[in-house]
């Protein structure tokens, strides 16, 4: 299975925000998605637009995924990079993920614009101690070790790798 992940192209770009609160719990967004009928969480983010740098999509897309306007200025990184594979039959694609760090103040998220699929979607703050464990959130164990990692501070000098982001690595 490693070595079709690997041959696969990367044919889309994203951006990702890590957004942790002052009591180290992390911003998902997903619930049950209907085409894979199963749970699923995920840090607020998504696809680049035509031209569109990944920290100006990050920006975009947490504000369409929870209603909280950052910055560039406002955002760490990037500090990781993986690859999400999708390989359903209606839809397969690789998307090479770019991830940025914030500390916020915990707030109540709402999705403020965004695709259809998206209006239905539920949030919830993670504490970091339980994304390993918690049913539905999609991290590889490197993911999950960073996200542990920045939550005492320690902010990797360049992106980390952490892997191909796909159901079997999922912890």
């Amino acid at each position: 299975m490693f070595s079709q992940m690997a041959q696969r192209e990367v044919n889309r770009r994203g951006a990702r925000a890590i957004l942790m609160d002052p009591e180290d719990r992390v911003l998902h967004i997903g619930g049950i998605y209907p085409r894979e009928r199963r749970l699923g969480w995920s840090p607020p983010g998504g696809g680049l637009d035509e031209g569109e740098e990944p920290v100006d999509a990050v920006v975009r897309e947490v504000y369409e995924e929870t209603g909280l306007r950052t910055d560039r200025g406002s955002l760490v990184g990037p500090v990781a990079v993986d690859v999400y594979v999708n390989d359903s039959p209606e839809r397969p694609f690789a998307q090479e993920n770019t991830y940025f760090f914030q500390r916020v103040e915990r707030f109540d998220p709402v999705v403020a614009q965004g695709d259809d699929y998206e209006l239905d979607m539920r949030h919830v703050w993670i504490p970091v101690e339980e994304l390993r464990t918690r049913e539905g959130t999609r991290y590889t164990r490197e993911t999950a070790e960073l996200v542990k990692r920045l939550a005492t501070g320690d902010i990797p000098d360049r992106p980390v790798f952490c892997g191909f982001n796909t159901p079997d690595n999922w912890v």
